[in-house]
């Protein structure tokens, strides 16, 4: 008797924590009702730190941290990228490694209860990087206008691009062209673009840098895989034909002057003057570096080469030098020669890196480099080893030095798999 009536308070009990419950959870399901948890960002360098107030829930499984290049709407589940999933519900910060998606980057954070969510309002960061809506397969650097020249395969287009204004200047269409070789030069009192383009034309075209008006035009009988110019009225050729591979062409009259036939069949190589008065050139053949020597009426008078046999991984977009052409990295493999070609390291020796494309600090101390793994890495030369290194957060291509900063140029893909270009300035420290 006693027990039956027991019984009563202790169901009626359990059917209030019952109801209790069920109404709390319809509570916190409605996630959009006044944002229970609050998101607020702040910048730090390219870092984005975000912070928000923590949940109360007891149903917590994790937060959900999501990015997006357009605004978030207040989806009751998470549909923009998953960047971030923290298990510790006392955790009310994350620290983002800046990916500029776009010019304004959107974030929200989500609490996950099962197969229900919390979440906070959108906040927006914008940054001041400036993307641009193309994709380069070539880059050629400008560094003394400030300037930078990309050409688009896709487009069949080249543009200039100013990094101190970022502003795309003007542009240059070839048909049927999905390549283009490149190089800066000076003849007479003014500046020249020298471009190659592979839509089965053997002509150098030459053009004003300034303005994309076309100047004039060598003819050179085949594909070209590099050119240089010697700033001393040459120009150098790096090309398909079997039998004369490099060749110097006399700028004033157009006119073939020399060649050498001693190594052919490099396939995709790169010319480079190694001299400040340009007569001496480097070339690269797979594992092969020549250096020519040039005399004043642009004959070869002579030429060493060198095999570096741990070199089998290709020559890097452009040979780069450094400022008084002692040292010189040509190949993805970070292989460092002097100008004797001896060789004087190897960047990726310590760690196994593949280069982009590098860089030399003014005083020939150290190398920066990107890498195809989306790599910064800093390097000294006195020891060769990594000395920094840090996540870029996009796809590098190029990098040059402008004084004291560096210039990278890379590919930024959104959520939906579409490229653009940034034009990267980083400091050098």
């Amino acid at each position: 008797m006693t027990n039956r009536y027991l019984l009563f308070p202790v169901l009626g009990l359990a059917i209030c924590l019952c109801c209790l419950q069920s109404c709390k959870k319809e509570s916190i399901d409605n996630g959009d009702n006044g944002y229970p948890i609050q998101l607020t960002s702040e910048q730090d360098g390219r870092n984005v730190i975000l912070k928000w107030t923590a949940t109360k829930t007891a149903d917590f499984q994790q937060y959900i941290v999501v990015r997006s290049s357009s605004p978030i709407p207040d989806d009751p589940t998470p549909t923009a990228q998953n960047i971030a999933n923290l298990d510790d519900y006392k955790t009310s910060s994350f620290v983002d490694k800046f990916v500029p998606l776009s010019e304004s980057v959107y974030y929200k954070v989500y609490v996950k209860m099962g197969d229900r969510f919390l979440f906070s309002p959108t906040v927006e960061v914008e940054s001041d990087i400036k993307l641009l809506h193309i994709q380069p397969n070539r880059v050629l650097y400008d560094t003394e206008h400030h300037r930078v020249f990309l050409f688009d395969g896709n487009r069949n287009k080249l543009y200039r691009y100013n990094y101190e204004t970022e502003k795309l200047e003007d542009s240059l269409f070839f048909s049927n062209t999905f390549d283009l070789r490149m190089a800066l030069g000076n003849h007479g009192s003014g500046d020249e673009l020298y471009l190659a383009p592979n839509n089965g034309s053997s002509d150098i075209k030459i053009y004003n840098p300034d303005n994309f008006d076309a100047i004039t035009s060598i003819n050179v009988g085949s594909f070209v895989y590099s050119i240089a110019s010697g700033n001393n009225g040459f120009l150098y050729v790096s090309a398909d034909n079997w039998q004369r591979s490099f060749s110097v062409y006399k700028r004033s009259t157009k006119q073939f002057v020399s060649g050498d036939s001693s190594f052919s069949g490099f396939g995709d190589s790169s010319v480079k003057v190694l001299s400040s008065d340009g007569f001496s050139v480097i070339q690269t053949a797979s594992n092969q570096i020549i250096r020519h020597e040039i005399n004043a009426q642009g004959q070869i008078t002579d030429n060493n080469f060198t095999f570096i046999q741990t070199s089998f991984f290709g020559v890097l977009p452009n040979i780069v030098s450094s400022d008084d052409y002692q040292f010189f990295c040509f190949d993805i493999a970070g292989n460092v020669l002097n100008s004797d070609l001896d060789m004087v390291g190897t960047l990726s020796s310590a760690e196994f890196l593949f280069f982009n494309d590098v860089a030399f600090a003014a005083d020939n101390s150290r190398v920066f480099g990107i890498t195809n793994a989306g790599e910064f890495v800093e390097i000294g030369l006195s020891s060769f080893n990594v000395d920094k290194r840090a996540s870029l957060g996009y796809s590098p291509l190029r990098i040059d030095r402008d004084g004291d900063k560096l210039l990278v140029v890379g590919l930024v893909f959104d959520n939906f798999g579409f490229a653009k270009t940034i034009v990267d300035e980083l400091d050098i420290e």
